[in-house]
């Protein structure tokens, strides 16, 4: 009598352990993908940037940290995750070099600034006010701009082939993105001729 019908499913148990370890430390998009999301979306992708690379971050190293608050309150754990970004790309590249605690301090300062639209309206005025946040926008998106190419180079991916294509939930994404891209010029045209606000009854 054959015995085998007995025995464990040694492949499958094989195969789900590969699909185990195969997952990255950090979250690995094309760059081309995380532009389009982060421009589109005035920034809000950087959310789901963070929380995905924590995320990843815990479930590879079996930690009990929070990916949810580290995503909303990024600027307080940014210098934290690049230096991990760091130590991992040295792992598999040994010679690589990159500056991350000057990375992770630009994108808390542009963020501050961001988040320092009610002063600058104060200061400046509200056009001004405006552009100061639409600047910090690509600004922002060159620095962890950046820190994703290097994540790909730690992953082994560096064209993030395996994350280029758009999918429903980035078109949700973008979607949201492009009404706030309409709320922002809008108020920049009001912004330039307030007497709209009178034809508006605003």
């Amino acid at each position: 009598m054959d015995n085998s019908v007995y025995r464990p499913p040694e492949a499958n148990l094989i195969l789900e352990s590969a699909a185990e370890t195969d997952e990255n430390m950090f979250y690995v998009v094309s760059p081309k993908k995380f532009l389009l999301l982060f421009i589109g979306t005035l920034g809000m992708y950087q959310l789901y940037w963070f929380y995905e690379n924590w995320r990843k971050y815990k479930y590879e190293n079996n930690l009990s940290l929070w990916p949810v608050p580290r995503a909303i309150f990024s600027i307080f754990f940014t210098h934290s995750l690049f230096r991990k970004i760091n130590e991992e790309l040295g792992f598999k590249e040994g010679k690589e070099k990159w500056d991350y605690a000057t990375a992770a301090t630009l994108f808390v300062l542009f963020t501050l600034i961001s988040n320092a639209d009610g002063l600058f309206d104060r200061v400046f005025g509200e056009l001004i006010s405006i552009l100061i946040v639409l600047v910090m926008v690509p600004l922002t998106a060159w620095v962890l701009y950046g820190a994703q190419l290097k994540i790909n180079l730690a992953c082994g991916s560096v064209d993030g082939e395996e994350n280029s294509k758009i999918t429903g939930v980035n078109i949700i994404w973008l979607i949201a993105g492009g009404l706030l891209w309409l709320m922002f010029i809008f108020f920049i045209v009001l912004a330039i001729n307030p007497e709209l606000y009178l034809l508006l009854g605003v």
